[in-house]
């Protein structure tokens, strides 16, 4: 079982990666930094498909080589989280 600071690495890598591929592209650091993060619902300002996040996550997890329950409780933290839309505007 991975500590919970390496499960938020690969949850903030998840994230990375889809935010550098939504629409708009975005860099997860730089929303973080610029505390954009910080307002309410950001996170709708960004779509990424549900077919696009689920590859991103199983391909993280896979890496990581996060299985079971360890992998569900990254995903549900991805999909609960601030991860990007997947309802188009």
């Amino acid at each position: 079982m991975k500590t919970k600071e390496k499960m938020a690495d690969i949850v903030l890598e998840i994230y990375e990666e889809m935010y550098k591929k939504a629409t708009p592209k975005a860099n997860i650091y730089e929303l973080i930094k610029k505390k954009i993060t910080k307002k309410p619902d950001w996170f709708l300002d960004y779509y990424l498909d549900d077919k696009t996040q689920q590859k991103i996550m199983d391909k993280i997890c896979k890496k990581y080589n996060c299985v079971g329950l360890e992998k569900q409780r990254i995903i549900s933290e991805v999909l609960l989280g601030s991860s990007p839309t997947a309802i188009k505007k």
